[in-house]
């Protein structure tokens, strides 16, 4: 991504302000020094001069910033976090999104940035960062800043063949942590629906406006993501009912198969079932349940997780290989 604001960075960088050796994914894939400055965020090459031109700027003062989210990244040995700031360059279309994405450990240095009087923070590093954009009057969502009776969860699921975390969060439905991210406000997405429903797993589908469509005219889009473990359905609807979402899986079009061999440990299917059994009498006749073809290929090559090990070597070679193989994706903001 080419850097639009090299004549704007802040000199000098305090030691204080800088997060040493940080595994980014987005923009650029390697380690860098992460510099927090009161206008702008900097990503330079480890150890170098402060002079020297940044690999990556997101200024406060020219940039929008939509949000940020720090979500945690579960199953790892070691407490770690996503940052994910997603903004638009000055210039673009408003609905047209860039994503800068960090992976924050627990043990990395503490003494970031220094509160000041009226501050509270537990002296993490993930606490740094909250109060760090929290001064910048930019919303940072992490479960450290959303109220206890706030959605905040996620789900795993997959988008295709690529594997990912579904995150559920006020406001937004955010996809990641591999190229492309998805991120829905609220307030585009149509309709929520769901599909292949099977004994362990189901889909989702989410029909949206798409805000980046050319043209004022608003074009309407889905995306399935697919085998999520029945376990997060409950969350997931509460989650739609809370906030309003329209579920269509009972539209005409939309008759969420059903595996009429499973017997299902949550509402979900029944729920289905009685309603195409309702559907079937109305009509005079009788309806069966379609038979699920949950033919889902699990050996289709996968995009490495770039968080599975940020101690990995980021060797240009490496890098370039990898940024071919993920650049014919482009990160999305629906």
């Amino acid at each position: 991504m080419t850097n639009v604001h090299k004549l704007f960075w802040d000199l000098p960088v305090q030691l204080q302000d800088q997060i040493a050796s940080v595994t980014i994914s987005l923009p650029v894939r390697k380690k860098l020094d992460l510099a927090l400055t009161p206008t702008q965020l900097v990503a330079r090459a480890p150890n170098s001069s402060t002079t020297a031109a940044p690999e990556f700027v997101l200024d406060y003062r020219h940039d929008r910033v939509e949000a940020a989210f720090l979500l945690e990244v579960p199953e790892k040995t070691k407490p770690q976090w996503n940052l994910i700031v997603a903004f638009t360059r000055q210039g673009a279309p408003a609905s047209s999104f860039d994503y800068f994405q960090a992976t924050l450990l627990e043990d990395t240095i503490k003494n970031v940035v220094k509160p000041v009087a009226g501050e509270q923070y537990l002296g993490s590093i993930k606490e740094m960062v909250i109060l760090y954009f929290q001064r910048r009057n930019i919303p940072i969502i992490s479960h450290e800043t959303v109220s206890p009776s706030a959605s905040l969860f996620q789900a795993p699921a997959h988008r295709g063949s690529k594997d990912g975390l579904l995150y559920f969060l006020p406001g937004y439905i955010f996809f990641g942590f591999k190229k492309p991210l998805v991120l829905f406000r609220l307030e585009n997405i149509l309709a929520i629906s769901y599909s292949s429903i099977t004994r362990s797993t189901f889909n989702m589908i989410i029909k949206y406006i798409d805000p980046a469509a050319p043209g004022d005219a608003e074009e309407e889009a889905e995306i399935e993501f697919s085998i999520i473990d029945q376990i997060h359905y409950d969350r997931i609807n509460r989650f739609v009912t809370e906030n309003q979402l329209h579920n269509d899986s009972m539209a005409e079009n939309r008759r969420a198969k059903i595996d009429n061999k499973a017997q299902f440990p949550t509402e979900l299917g029944r729920a289905h079932a009685e309603q195409q059994a309702v559907s079937a009498t109305a009509t005079g006749g009788t309806q069966g349940l379609a038979i699920l073809d949950n033919d889902f290929d699990g050996s289709d090559e996968e995009d490495e997780d770039f968080n599975s090990d940020t101690k990995e070597d980021n060797s240009d070679s490496d890098n370039d290989s990898e940024d071919d193989e993920d650049d014919e994706d482009d990160d999305e903001e629906l």
